[in-house]
């Protein structure tokens, strides 16, 4: 499987949340010349280009399963309010994150702001297999198919050291991002000024 170098994977905090457990989107560093390469339709098992120092143009890619409308439960390609963007720097998503101006266009209604987040680096990055699981495709489901199971699933793609598994372990959003990611700063997103 093709890789990046120097991978990010950031796991976004929106406080309170749904009855007060958290929401939990992500986002991760891919390359523009690395998703230039692969044709959408490559199946998964395919290999593409492996990303040099000298070939990779950073972007970023974000998104969730924000499930706006407070369903327990959204068929399979039904609207699910899942959305996704690429973005050309870390400091552009950061703003996207804050105000979430371009993801409320998508979803057709104004999403809260996220509130933290958290920063893994990730050495050799899986962007590509991380990026097909990021699909509204799959609808949602309160128990096994919600924002942080999405998230986890997307990171344990992208090659971070948190197991998708390890969001069974976890009950909520909020308690997952401060045990399982015990080990990382959480940054408050209110303390970042930055121009995108």
């Amino acid at each position: 499987m093709s890789t990046i170098s120097n991978g990010e994977f950031f796991f976004f905090l929106r406080t309170p949340g749904p009855m007060g457990l958290g929401h939990i989107a992500w986002g991760f560093k891919t390359s523009l010349a690395y998703r230039a390469c692969i044709p959408s339709n490559v199946p998964p098992f395919q290999t593409g280009p492996v990303m040099t120092a000298s070939n990779e143009v950073p972007q970023w890619m974000l998104g969730s399963l924000e499930n706006a409308g407070g369903w327990p439960f959204v068929l399979p390609g039904a609207d699910n309010d899942y959305w996704t963007m690429v973005v050309d720097s870390e400091a552009q998503m950061i703003v996207e994150m804050q105000t979430l101006t371009t993801a409320s266009e998508k979803v057709g209604r104004e999403l809260p702001p996220y509130t933290y987040y958290k920063r893994i680096p990730v050495p050799t990055a899986y962007a590509l297999a991380a990026e097909r699981k990021a699909t509204s495709w799959f609808g949602y489901s309160v128990l096994g198919n919600n924002c942080l199971d999405n998230s986890a699933i997307i990171s344990h793609e992208y090659g971070t050291p948190i197991r998708a598994g390890a969001r069974m372990w976890q009950i909520s959003p909020i308690n997952f991002f401060e045990h399982t990611l015990g080990d990382y700063p959480a940054i408050p997103l209110s303390s970042q000024c930055v121009a995108a």
